[in-house]
């Protein structure tokens, strides 16, 4: 009980068994005592906003040590939307206490991850589901798609396949002509150069596949790479089929895609005016699939186009899992092996960095062995990974939206009687659907980061398709082709392929 004395102090007694002792806390006391409280509030804030602000300063130089211009942070209309970037960036860092993790941990932390993984039992995850329903005639189109996916990419990526090509002074439309076949009059729109919150695109009209195609560009700059960086959810709502759907979407993808969409709009309308027989298909690799994902969604709910489809190829965790769940008619997404981008959500980021941690911590014996390979020695449970605050972020987890088909890699084929003689002549892949729930962790195997690559996409889904077609296909510069054999652009196409391939 508290009561009142003459000196104007407030009495607690102790409720015990024995008499009670009374325990005198002058008002001054306790407000002195409130001061302080609030003090060290204050101070953690305050820290917590330098730690932010140190942080944002750090990615301020390694951003204009990796920019070959020092215009990065000239630009007006682009400065503030790159200090937003960081900042956001910065927020989840800071506030996950990853702030201290330098990039040679990261690197470690990829090591003891995967030590950790394959000496701990791995969650169990629903079995893959094959694919009944015509998986040639899927394969087919996304390796069309995936063509322009990559052509978006521009000289660069053409060049470090091609590189005797690279002198030439080859141009982006050039490098779309030789992938896709599609002619620079049939670009109707492009933006090759990208800023934060703005990716390159191009618009075009496909027309031997009957389609009016946008590609987005997956990150190749700095911009790009803050775009991906900017991962806080930020709220949605859209209105598909006359059913409302709240969800939330990855921040950075979301107004990249109110961006395009903005300036798409127009365009796109009287493409679909001008050939409304075409589909629309919007396409794109790595950002730029999950730009084209959340783009196609918005497209959809503006009833841009009736026959619109997403082919999206190693996309990010964006979407809500409500948001996901209601691109499923629209949204095909596809997953290579190993890849790490797909499962790159907030919850298994915190896991991952918790290994960094754990590889920051080691004796520089025990580092240098990390980077010898030498991980035997590491003898930890999956459960060290995990946090009591790791509910709060499941709750707030971003997925890959719509039908997503896995292209697992099985075994490497050889030829040959003997070792001596035998030789490499591909992959055998498999195809199956799998759930978004099998994308939770990242796996710790090899090929994670090599498997995202762009040309390893076209790769497996053209062996996918050589090994389970016997049909003889068209192609351009060694690329499938889809038409229909009746289509008055047939012999264009023959042109082009005896002029490439020839």
């Amino acid at each position: 009980m508290a009561k009142k004395n003459d000196d104007k102090s407030i009495v607690l007694s102790s409720f015990s068994p024995s008499p009670p002792e009374a325990v005198y806390l002058r008002e001054s006391d306790i407000q002195e005592q409130r001061e302080t409280i609030s003090n060290q509030e204050q101070e953690t804030i305050v820290n917590e906003e330098e730690l932010r602000a140190l942080y944002e300063k750090r990615l301020r130089r390694f951003c204009c040590l990796c920019c070959f211009q020092c215009d990065l942070w000239k630009k007006d209309n682009q400065k503030e939307e790159r200090k937003q970037a960081i900042t956001h960036f910065s927020s989840l860092i800071v506030g996950n206490g990853f702030q201290d993790l330098l990039p040679d941990d990261w690197i470690l932390g990829v090591k003891v991850y995967k030590r950790i993984q394959s000496s701990s039992s791995h969650r169990q995850t629903e079995p893959s589901k094959s694919i009944e329903n015509k998986p040639l005639d899927i394969l087919k189109q996304a390796k069309r798609w995936m063509q322009h996916a990559e052509a978006v990419f521009g000289p660069l990526l053409f060049a470090i396949e091609k590189p005797s090509q690279a002198i030439l002074g080859i141009t982006p439309q050039w490098v779309i002509f030789l992938r896709t076949g599609v002619h620079s009059k049939d670009i109707i729109a492009q933006k090759f150069k990208a800023d934060t919150y703005f990716p390159a695109y191009y618009i075009c009209y496909d027309h031997l596949a009957l389609s009016i195609v946008v590609a987005v560009r997956g990150t190749l700059s700095i911009a790009d790479a803050l775009t991906d960086l900017d991962g806080l959810n930020e709220p949605l709502k859209i209105t598909l089929a006359e059913n409302t759907i709240h969800g939330c979407v990855h921040n950075g993808m979301l107004r990249s895609a109110q961006k395009l969409t903005q300036i798409m709009e127009p365009i796109l309308r009287e493409a679909c005016e001008s050939y409304p027989s075409y589909r629309l298909i919007i396409t794109g690799h790595s950002l730029g699939a999950g730009c084209a994902m959340v783009l196609s969604i918005l497209l959809r709910e503006r009833n841009i186009c009736d026959n619109l489809q997403c082919y999206a190829f190693g996309p990010p965790p964006v979407l809500s899992d409500s948001l996901a769940e209601a691109c499923n008619s629209f949204v095909i997404s596809f997953v290579h092996n190993n890849d790490i981008v797909p499962r790159l959500s907030i919850p298994a980021l915190r896991r991952f960095f918790r290994a960094c941690q754990i590889a920051k911590r080691y004796h520089s014996f025990q580092r240098l062995a990390l980077w010898l390979g030498w991980t035997s020695w590491i003898h930890l449970d999956a459960s060290i990974l995990e946090h009591p605050s790791d509910e709060t972020y499941e709750s707030q987890r971003l997925f890959v939206g719509g039908i997503i088909y896995h292209l697992q890699k099985k075994m490497r084929t050889q030829k040959g009687c003997m070792m001596i003689c035998s030789h490499d002549v591909g992959h055998i892949y498999s195809i199956s659907t799998i759930t978004r729930q099998q994308l939770r962790e990242i796996i710790g195997l090899k090929g994670m980061l090599m498997d995202h690559l762009p040309e390893n996409y076209a790769k497996a889904i053209s062996q996918w398709i050589a090994s389970h077609s016997t049909d003889a296909s068209q192609s351009i510069n060694g690329y499938s082709v889809a038409v229909d054999e009746d289509h008055p652009l047939t012999d264009e196409l023959s042109q082009l392929q005896n002029t490439f391939n020839g």
